[in-house]
């Protein structure tokens, strides 16, 4: 997972990741996410009647708050909620151990997904394709990448504070403020996507009604 070479005086020294390893990373955490969408896909095919009647209140509801609020509280929910999952990745990323959490981020995010997914699919067919190339993809679209590019990073901090703690070795270069910084530019782009989320709800939601 985390290269390092032996050194003549029985040190090891940790080796940066160079961008063929960084993109295998984000290759399998991008799989990862694919299996949990498949794996949530699976789970609503597979459920019960009393699951389906449970998701179309929670679905039906959860639209219907949406569609009575304000533009300005729908983004403070959506970005609230992302940003939330950021800080959350930037916080594993300073544990030591933080890494397999890390690699499975991605699946669990992606098993939401796929069963709000399937479920719209299953229940509401042409509709409830609509709702979710229109309303739901674009902007999970986007924060999906957000979270991967962050597991990348956090995987990388937390490779490093894992490595120093093995004597003897040559300690890696760990800078908070530049893995900070990095996370400043996911911030943003969260922003961004959660701006597109809102932004696609507001003009295409009336269309949709599931009642």
């Amino acid at each position: 997972m985390f290269k390092v070479i032996q050194k003549r005086t029985g040190r090891t020294a940790y080796i940066e990741p160079d961008q063929k390893q960084i993109r295998q990373r984000q290759i399998f955490l991008f799989a990862m996410f694919l299996s949990g969408l498949i794996l949530g896909s699976l789970t609503v095919r597979q459920g019960e009647n009393i699951i389906f009647d449970r998701l179309y209140l929670l679905i039906r509801n959860y639209i219907e708050v949406k569609q009575t609020q304000s533009v300005w509280i729908n983004f403070n929910n959506v970005l609230l909620k992302r940003v939330l999952t950021l800080v959350l990745l930037y916080c594993i990323g300073v544990c030591a151990l933080g890494a397999p959490i890390l690699y499975l981020a991605p699946a669990v995010h992606g098993t939401g997904i796929g069963v709000i997914s399937a479920y719209l699919y299953s229940a509401f067919s042409l509709k409830g394709i609509g709702y979710c190339a229109l309303l739901l993809y674009p902007g999970e679209i986007l924060f999906t990448a957000v979270m991967i590019f962050g597991c990348t990073i956090s995987i990388e901090m937390a490779g490093k504070l894992l490595h120093s703690m093995r004597p003897p070795q040559d300690l890696p270069e760990i800078s908070l403020q530049r893995y900070s910084v990095r996370y400043g530019v996911l911030f943003l782009l969260c922003a961004v996507s959660a701006v597109l989320e809102t932004a696609m709800f507001t003009i295409f939601s009336g269309y949709f009604q599931f009642s």
